[in-house]
């Protein structure tokens, strides 16, 4: 370990004993041990290494970013997760005067969903360069089970990810913004990074074209003038291969049309 992993791991323990201090007056060595033992349960210890993979829930990662991220064990009702209706008669309300808000009133269904929305959005935010979503849907128990006993790529590949259904959303997705006359944004900030395409790639954007949609915008996620329209003559191009004859910018909430040369 080096001494800046021991200098950063003994940091996290500063806190607990600054709280241990205030707590107990009569303040044994035996107590402190044990209260930094179990304030300290949850973290994990540092490690400078850049290659290694952290395992963490959507909480601890808030103010994170990593170059992928893998959302895991994506499902229906259960990440997100599903409204439970409470037991209201064992539910205890702060009494409206000592809160330092207003109470919520709204619907508590529609705020779960809400909740589950943002925490969603940070997660898939994390990412600087690929966002990986995986899920094992019904049906594919049996062919984990082997891919866990032999992993090897063949039985990694059998398991049943379920492409139709994936597409089915896709399409779904592209559908909806055909039929409310959305752009679908192509962000070419990828296309110099290591992914070496654009987002959405070139599959979604035939598929896009062959559902009939064509108001295509380009962004290039610029956060310095020298990044302003990176890459934009390399998505010209991959637009003109797919059959796309123009582009669209917005003035005033309204599509302008570019040809394409």
């Amino acid at each position: 370990m080096s001494d800046e992993e021991a200098i950063r791991n003994l940091a996290a323990i500063v806190p607990s004993i600054s709280i241990y201090s205030e707590m107990m007056y009569d303040r044994g060595l035996r107590g402190a041990f044990w209260f930094i033992k179990d304030s300290i349960s949850g973290l994990d210890a540092y490690k400078s290494d850049e290659d290694a993979v952290q395992i963490m829930t959507v909480h601890k990662s808030k103010g994170l970013e990593f170059p992928v991220v893998i959302l895991a064990s994506l499902r229906d009702k259960g990440f997100p997760t599903k409204f439970k209706e409470n037991d209201m008669d064992s539910v205890v309300y702060i009494p409206d005067e000592f809160l330092g808000y207003d109470r919520y009133d709204g619907d508590a269904k529609t705020s779960h969903i809400q909740e589950e929305e943002r925490i969603l959005y940070v997660a898939k935010t994390r990412a600087e360069d690929e966002l990986i979503l995986s899920s094992i849907v019904k049906g594919s128990s049996e062919s984990v089970n082997v891919a866990l006993e032999d992993n090897t790529l063949e039985n990694i590949k059998a398991i049943n990810k379920a492409p139709e259904r994936i597409n089915d959303v896709i399409d779904e997705i592209l559908s909806t913004l055909i039929k409310n006359n959305k752009a679908l944004e192509i962000n070419t900030s990828t296309i110099s990074k290591p992914l070496s395409r654009p987002m959405p790639d070139k599959n979604i954007l035939k598929r896009y074209k062959e559902l009939g949609g064509y108001l295509i915008t380009l962004g290039s996620d610029a956060h310095n003038v020298e990044a302003l329209s990176q890459d934009f003559n390399k998505a010209f191009e991959i637009l003109k291969e797919l059959g796309f004859t123009s582009y669209y910018y917005y003035e005033k909430h309204n599509p302008v049309k570019v040809d394409l040369l």
